[in-house]
């Protein structure tokens, strides 16, 4: 079933106020943004393809990374590996949050499975 158009059109919205935000560099309510973006897209019905055309998963990941929350980073990363099993851009951001969290051990493990 495919989704309302205003349900798609709500992420487009919240992805206008999260560039907002970044560009003004408040990380704070970007990812806030984010996080309201993925709990919209995660609403979604499936479709192939999807209703949306990037995982905001992985911008709020990296969103997290670059505000070096890496932990919370490396959470997302892992959420979308159990959605998305194998996606390389979230076995990249997760190999990245491990790193910044100098757990090079877990690091090294994520990274030989993204090769």
């Amino acid at each position: 079933m495919i989704s309302p158009s205003r349900n798609v059109i709500a992420i487009g919205m919240v992805e206008i106020d999260t560039r907002i935000e970044r560009a003004r560099q408040d990380s704070a309510a970007e990812i806030s943004h984010l996080r309201r973006a993925v709990e919209l897209q995660q609403a979604l019905s499936y479709m192939e393809p999807p209703e949306w055309h990037y995982s905001l998963r992985e911008a709020l990941g990296g969103t997290l990374l670059r505000a070096g929350q890496s932990a919370g980073a490396e959470a997302v990363f892992r959420q979308e590996l159990e959605a998305q099993p194998r996606n390389p851009c979230a076995l990249f951001g997760r190999t990245e949050a491990l790193r910044q969290r100098r757990d090079e051990d877990a690091a090294r493990a994520v990274q030989r499975e993204f090769a």
